[in-house]
């Protein structure tokens, strides 16, 4: 199932494709507000959704691999702008070739959007404008000539922008558009993350090891705040998380997604548990 979480001004979206892509809103409490909208497939192709994103306008973005475009609704399900990828080679610049994350920032003239695509490709991660142009393409390293390895999950902070690499059990930190540094993430394969202000990093890992970790700036473990299971307070298959901060660890929350999208669980960053969203099953979202 494919599945993805975005927070913005403590409403959480949740998207999830099952028997069709669907938004919905929550609070961070888990009650939910409103019916949230459809995702249509556009004309020539099925809806295929990767990626979700909320602009500083509360436009929700999706990133549909399916029509190769990233696609803006209001928060009532209109669809808004559609920037669609270039025709050609799929290694170009700017393409839209196996969509597989998305991050959004600004609002109107000042939007910043970034899309990335997955597999291993040198042109993965392209920066855009509100108008669909496209600014760069980030080079990976560094190196005009490197390639992205697995690029699942981007979050964009003010000037700063973290790239998450599964396959190369890395993340990529960019400022301003050109490479900062790179977090060698100790051999666990990071599927998602979300960046605190601090510089320490939330990140969830799939698979056997599922697991919710938290990294320090140098990408070193700080401590692992649930480990796999299927109990609520564990991880099983996490596939997108977002980050509530508070004034400090006790009372910033953690949204992780997890078997396979079908639970949100609400954690403290010291490892406390507050639940499940009860509403968010399967046969109610």
């Amino acid at each position: 199932m494919k599945a993805a979480l975005a927070s913005a001004a403590g409403v959480l979206y949740v998207l999830r494709e099952e028997r069709g892509a669907r938004v919905v809103p929550y609070d961070w409490d888990g009650r939910r507000l409103g019916q949230g909208f459809a995702i249509p497939a556009c004309p020539d192709s099925a809806c295929d959704p990767r990626g979700l994103a909320i602009d500083g306008d509360h436009r929700v973005w999706i990133a549909d691999r399916g029509a190769r475009a990233l696609r803006a609704f209001s928060v009532f399900g209109v669809e808004v702008q559609r920037l669609a990828g270039p025709s050609g080679r799929s290694d170009a610049a700017g393409g839209f070739e196996q969509l597989a994350a998305l991050a959004a920032q600004g609002v109107e003239d000042d939007l910043v959007l970034l899309a990335g695509s997955g597999g291993e490709r040198r042109h993965a991660l392209a920066l855009f404008d509100a108008q669909g142009k496209l600014r760069s393409s980030l080079r990976p390293l560094g190196d005009p000539q490197g390639r992205f390895r697995g690029l699942c999950d981007l979050a964009l902070r003010g000037r700063t922008l973290h790239a998450c690499e599964e396959h190369a059990a890395r993340i990529q930190v960019f400022r301003d558009g050109e490479f900062h540094y790179a977090l060698r993430t100790g051999g666990f394969r990071p599927c998602a993350i979300a960046p605190l202000e601090d510089g320490r990093v939330l990140a969830a890992q799939a698979g056997e090891a599922s697991a919710l970790f938290l990294l320090e700036p140098d990408g070193s473990l700080a401590r692992v705040i649930a480990s796999e299971g299927e109990d609520e307070g564990s991880v099983s298959d996490p596939c997108s998380l977002c980050v509530e901060e508070g004034e400090d660890e006790r009372h910033t929350r953690v949204a992780l997604l997890d078997r396979g999208g079908e639970r949100i669980q609400v954690f403290a960053l010291d490892g406390r548990c507050f639940g499940s969203f009860p509403q968010a099953s399967g046969a109610t979202l």
